[in-house]
């Protein structure tokens, strides 16, 4: 067995003991007994699966993997602990992004077990004979999501797949054949089945007490599941609520759709053929069965018993009990048919005669629907009313969405008390029917609770498309003082028959305070030696005077610290209410090099406001002759290099053109070669004398930030504000934060994501998105998926906020942002456009960015160009490059990286 620096172990623990974090351990063939424990980002491969054995000898796991971004392929896993808590042949533990590849998981416990790991792949593995009494799975889910599992076999097992308290999960393209489940989920939501083979199990897919789950069963063969010959199911579903089951094939199982204890779920287009029962329901009801086709069952096509209110309509029932009784109902309170014309079921034994049209079948021609009503089984005097002559087309079901991200209101949140709010929200339709007359509801608090009210009127759209959507608002005069859940609601009647009826409801939160405490804009620049602060002042009266805060770095604010007390302050004269101050002296070359502020009201009565938005300034003093710069922050207004000369008193600036990859020069006071500075961007820059100069804007922004400890978030005993982010190979973004000390279980985070630095002051899906859903007490981490961090000129900035389990919410984290950047090959132009937590030398920059030659810089202390190539040692011409400088760099070839700081 051998390691990728070349050494040999005879163990495979002790060739992972020899590697480094993205090396790769080969394994040869042969049996290995041991636990072996993946705790480094490794790629761990087998010579060839069926030879290289690691047999656990019945003791814990095969393979236990504790480390993120670990690939596993080539092995047979066999012998894990039948009695410990999840053992299994491949354990992944608290792990994401990994990738588990061509493995044969036998004779374990669990095949493979995936405890608290999120984001990994699993494909083309085996998973067999793994059938202990308390256990057995092939694959075992635990509070596991976002996990992909295709092409893997899946045999012999007790269970094939099972999922406890695991979300959106995709399983694709396995076969599933002679387990006692082929999956099993329980507890979990959001969950896509889609395009699988079930053969000779005896539960093809079980769903069991998901409320409220949305999973989504699409497309799968589940045939001949008649391993029990007593019981045996294609799909089994119990108390459960909100699932979807399209376009299935079930042939050949004793119960084709068994349904128990639950509701609000749809059956679509599915195909149901020559089982013992076709669909079999049974004290359940709001269930919808539109569009399936149903023969050749032995017994009944469709049978209903106990409770009611299901909806039968568009399907074929052919030759069921040989035509002799193909539906039951023995409740009498279920809908067998559509309005008219739309009409209800095809009945092969009941298909004419067609002489007469209207709703009341009272009128002269044929229209499609049997003149007479077609009588079910059970005595309850259950009719579908409308019986069709021949087979009616697919079915196309629309799906009314909302979500807390389409709710919008205008002005944004927070909001003064008594102001009008416009509370607008986005309707989709994600399915492919047309919705029509479709109504919503607007309420302050959830509707299903005591003490909510509607906001005004219902909202009617005629139609929406499938695919399409629409926009509805209504007007509130904010109030009283507080946080407010406002809940839209679609189609609250339930009257549209939907694909998914548990997506229609969605809040966000609209917190209303006293107007004078609204935050206040502010703004920054730079005369002389003097840095000048004006804000704009809240518009109603109650306000006393202004607190303001600096600090010499974005998170070190410290909130029991007043800068400036406009009412007590003297040095600019004591003018409680103004609305401009001079931080005098702080542009010079003496001053620090960087400073921040922020601003909040006070009132009459004492109280503090939230805070304004952040702004800084960047000085930096540079020598006669050339240099170089870049913009550390972001200006309020862009300036072109013609400012930027005057203003600096350069002679000139050069950069690189991105089209034609030649150096561009603007001289000072001419018209041609003139463009915009760019944040991120390094540019040449001549001097004729020693000069300073300072940049002014907005750093990483913050939203509302309180140190009111009433206030759900900010304690700097707990440092709330750490915000820590990575990015995987493929574009994703994950995000690691400190969990506040104040939280508690119910509580939970929203995190924003922007593609501007104050994006997160403007307005929800216009300058800034959430992602969802939210992230829960005890998870502080969640991943940005399909983030496309590593696509050209990619900007993306992150923020968390805190909320309890009633919806106050938090003080947020400061923002973290990602910044990639592509070089084209050749020499091109560097800047470091983010604040980095730790400054890296040039060296670091070349190794770390791929196809990097060497980088170029400007030495101040010489006035000279020095090079620092990747062949040289650290050290040698080396330097720490800094964020107001630019730099030259030199590619092999056209390539990208990606900053991250705040």
């Amino acid at each position: 067995m051998g390691s990728g620096f070349g050494n040999d172990s005879a163990t495979i623990n002790g060739g992972i003991g020899l590697a480094i974090d993205g090396d790769t351990v080969f394994v040869h063939s042969g049996t290995y007994y041991e636990n072996v424990i993946v705790d480094k980002t490794i790629n761990l491969t087998g010579e060839d699966r069926d030879t290289t054995i690691i047999n656990a000898t019945g003791i814990e796991d095969g393979v236990h993997i504790n480390a993120d971004w670990v690939n596993i392929t080539g092995f047979t896993a066999i012998g894990s602990d039948f009695l410990g808590w999840g053992h299994a042949g491949i354990e992944l533990d608290k792990v994401q992004n990994c990738r588990v590849i061509n493995n044969n998981v036998s004779y374990d416990k669990y095949g493979i077990f995936l405890n608290i790991s999120d984001n990994n792949f699993l494909a083309n593995n085996i998973a067999s004979h793994n059938r202990v009494p308390m256990g057995g799975n092939g694959f075992y889910f635990w509070t596991s999501s976002y996990n992909i599992l295709i092409n893997n076999t899946v045999t012999n097992n007790r269970i094939g797949i099972g999922f406890w308290w695991s979300d959106y999960n995709t399983i694709f393209k396995n076969n599933f054949s002679y387990n006692n489940g082929g999956i099993a989920i329980s507890y979990s939501s959001n969950n896509t089945i889609v395009n699988n083979t079930f053969f000779m199990n005896t539960v093809g897919i079980g769903i069991s007490y998901c409320s409220y789950g949305n999973n989504t069963i699409l497309g799968n063969t589940i045939i001949d599941n008649t391993i029990s010959p007593s019981d045996s199911w294609g799909i089994y579903v119990r108390d459960s609520s909100c699932n979807t089951f399209v376009g299935n094939i079930l042939s050949s199982n004793k119960w084709g759709i068994y349904v128990r204890d639950s509701s609000y779920n749809t059956f679509v287009g599915n195909t149901i053929s020559s089982n013992r029962y076709g669909i079999y329901v049974t004290k359940s009801s709001y269930n919808n069965f539109i569009g399936n086709t149903i023969f050749l069952s032995l017994y009944h096509g469709i049978h209903i018993e106990y409770n009611g209110y299901n909806t039968i309509y568009h399907n074929v029932f052919t030759d069921n009990n040989g035509s002799g009784v193909q539906g039951v109902d023995y409740v009498g309170t279920n809908f067998w048919n559509d309005s008219y014309p739309s009409g209800g079921n095809y009945w092969s034994d009941w298909t004419t005669p067609d002489g007469s049209s209207g709703p009341n079948q009272d009128q002269m021609g044929p229209d499609g629907i049997v003149d007479f009503p077609y009588l079910l089984d059970g005595g309850s005097g259950a009719k579908d009313y409308y019986p069709l002559t021949t087979p009616p087309p697919a079915a196309e079901l629309p799906d009314l969405v909302v979500k807390s991200s389409d709710i919008v209101f205008d002005p944004s949140s927070p909001v003064g008390n008594n102001t009008i709010v416009t509370i607008s929200a986005t309707i989709h339709n994600t399915g492919v029917g047309e919705a029509r007359d479709v109504i919503v509801r607007f309420y302050n608090g959830d509707p299903s609770q005591p003490g909510s009210y509607q906001i005004g009127s219902d909202k009617y759209i005629p139609s929406i498309d499938g695919g399409s959507n629409a926009i509805v608002d209504v007007q509130w005069t904010a109030n009283p003082n507080g946080t407010h859940n406002i809940y839209v609601v679609v189609d609250p009647d339930n009257t549209i028959i939907e694909l998914k009826e548990c997506n229609n409801v969605a809040f966000k939160a609209l917190e209303v305070i006293e107007r004078d405490s609204i935050p206040l804009t502010l703004y920054i620049k730079a005369v002389g030696d003097d840095i000048i602060l004006n804000w704009t002042p809240p518009s109603m009266v109650g306000i006393s005077h202004y607190f303001l805060y600096r600090s010499t770095s974005q998170t070190g604010f410290d909130f029991s610290n007043v800068w400036v007390n406009t009412s007590q302050h003297d040095d600019n004269g004591t003018i409680p209410l103004r609305t401009t101050w001079n931080d005098t002296g702080n542009a010079s070359d003496i001053a620090p090099q960087e400073y921040y502020y922020i601003i909040r009201t006070v009132t009459y009565s004492g109280e503090v406001s939230s805070t304004s938005r952040t702004v800084g300034k960047w000085t930096k003093t540079f020598q006669p002759g050339i240099s170089t710069f870049s913009l550390p922050l972001e200006p309020f207004v862009k300036k072109d290099t013609e400012f930027y000369c005057q203003d600096m008193n350069a002679s000139f600036i050069k950069w690189m053109s991105p089209t034609t990859h030649t150096w561009m020069q603007h001289n000072r006071g001419l018209p041609d070669n003139n463009t915009l500075i760019e944040l991120g961007k390094a540019y040449e820059v001549k001097f004729e004398k020693s000069t300073k100069y300072t940049f002014c804007g907005m750093p990483g922004a913050m939203i509302i930030f309180k140190d009111d400890k009433s206030f759900l978030g900010f304690d700097p005993m707990f440092e709330a504000q750490n915000l820590e982010i990575t990015i995987s190979p493929d574009g994703d973004v994950n995000l690691t934060w400190q969990e506040p000390g104040c939280m508690a279980p119910g509580d939970y985070y929203e995190i924003y994501y922007s593609n501007t630095r104050d994006g997160f002051f403007g307005d929800i899906n216009f300058n800034y998105s959430r992602l969802e859903p939210p992230v829960y007490f005890g998870n502080n981490t969640t991943t940005h998926v399909g983030a496309g961090a590593n696509n050209p000129r990619s900007n993306l900035y992150y923020m968390v906020v805190p909320f309890n389990a009633l919806g106050t919410q938090g003080a947020s984290t400061y923002s973290v942002g990602i910044w990639t950047e592509e070089y084209s090959e050749g020499y091109d132009t560097m800047g470091i456009p983010l604040k980095l937590d730790v400054n890296y030398t040039a060296d670091w920059y070349c190794d770390n960015i791929p196809d990097c030659v060497g980088i170029n810089y400007f030495n101040d202390s010489n006035q000279r160009w020095w090079w620092h190539s990747i062949r040289m040692p650290e050290g040698a011409f080396d330097t720490v490059l800094e964020m107001t400088k630019g730099y030259q760099i030199s590619t092999s070839s056209s390539t990208k990286f990606i900053f991250i700081g705040i």
